[in-house]
Parts: C-alpha cells; sequence; structure tokens
C-alpha cells in the first residue's frame, strides 16, 4: 500500500472520529458515536418486535403495570423524548434489557430479587440509561472503526512474513485495549445515570 493513500485513510479516519465525538447528558463524558437517531431508534424497534414475538409476555397484571409506571416516571424524569416501550416478560432470567429508542424490557425472574418498587426503580433506572447514553450506537460506532482499523493495518503489511502474527495480536489488543473496557465504561455510567434518574423520579 502506498505511503500517501495510507496517510490519507489515516487522516480521514482521524477527522471522522473526532466529528462523531458527542457529550453524554448527564455525564458530560465524551463519546464516539456517528449512528444517527432515526437509523438507530429504527434498528431498536425492529429488534424489539422481533424479541416479542419469541417471547411470553406475563400474565402477572399488577407486576406489568407496575413495570410500565415505573419506567414512565424514570423516563419522563430523564428528559429524553423517545417513542418509551416497557414490557415486563416470562422468564426466569434475572436480567433486563434496553434498545435504542426506549425499548426497555424486564424479566419476571428479577422481580424476587428487586423485591420493591425502589429496586425495580434502580433496575429500570439503569436500562433507561443505556437508551439516554446511546450506548448501543456508541458500541456499534467503536465496532466499525475497530475493523476499520484493523483492514488498515492488514493491507499496510501485505507482503510481509510477520503479517499473520501481527494481525492477530492486533486483533488481541483491538479487543481487550478498546471494546471490553468500554463495555464496562457504559456499565458504571448507566449505573449512575439510573441512580440519579430513580431518585429524581422519586423512588
Amino acid at each position: 500500500m502506498k505511503s500517501w493513500m495510507f496517510k490519507w485513510i489515516i487522516g480521514f479516519v482521524a477527522i471522522g472520529t473526532i466529528t462523531a465525538c458527542v457529550t453524554v447528558k448527564g455525564t458530560n463524558r465524551r463519546s464516539l458515536n456517528f449512528m444517527g437517531d432515526s437509523k438507530l431508534n429504527t434498528m431498536g424497534l425492529q429488534a424489539y418486535q422481533e424479541i416479542m414475538t419469541k417471547e411470553k409476555l406475563s400474565n402477572n397484571t399488577s407486576a406489568a403495570q407496575a413495570i410500565r409506571e415505573i419506567g414512565r416516571r424514570i423516563a419522563m424524569v430523564s428528559g429524553e423524548k423517545f417513542n418509551w416501550e416497557f414490557n415486563l416478560i416470562e422468564s426466569k432470567q434475572a436480567n433486563a434489557f434496553a434498545l435504542p429508542g426506549g425499548k426497555v424490557a424486564v424479566y419476571t425472574g428479577i422481580l424476587p430479587i428487586a423485591q420493591t418498587y425502589a429496586g425495580l426503580a434502580t433496575v429500570m433506572g439503569h436500562e433507561v440509561a443505556h437508551a439516554v447514553a446511546r450506548h448501543g450506537g456508541e458500541r456499534m460506532s467503536q465496532g466499525v472503526v475497530t475493523q476499520l482499523g484493523m483492514s488498515i493495518a492488514s493491507l499496510s503489511l501485505q507482503n510481509k512474513k510477520s503479517a499473520p502474527l501481527l494481525m492477530a495480536a492486533l486483533g488481541v489488543g483491538a479487543n481487550v485495549g478498546v471494546t471490553l473496557p468500554f463495555s464496562r465504561s457504559h456499565e458504571s455510567e448507566a449505573d449512575m445515570l439510573g441512580l440519579m434518574y430513580m431518585a429524581k423520579a422519586g423512588y
């Protein structure tokens, strides 16, 4: 690969990365996210609808109503005008998830652990925070940049005997050095924002 072309690509990626930086509301953390809300929200809705067709909604009407009410209150104080949706899924999983655009689901398996409305508000505040902070879009953006970087490195290492070994090392470095730390960062940020939201909502 010609040096001028390599430098041009690196410069293009650097400019794109800088211009794609956004500030997360509530923490002021700068994040790389070039996924537009419209596209991301559409993807989130499609994924949510697919999940809902495969999962069974809980017939515990009082618990489902509580989930919707807690979610509504937390979403309101978050200040994000998504088309929020909150559902309770019948499953032994002690878990919950949020998809881009404000699509949130809680599994019944987490109800005994949460125990109270305040406990559920902690769980749901965390999930709402993931949506508000656009963590899904950031992770997708990270993936694109990581793959692009590895492709550029692969081109620059052409015709070198050590290329496979170096690419393997780069793959490990990209995973451990970029992808995993960002994932932990997202969880910590969602914890902090979620606690702020639940407190503002009165829990």
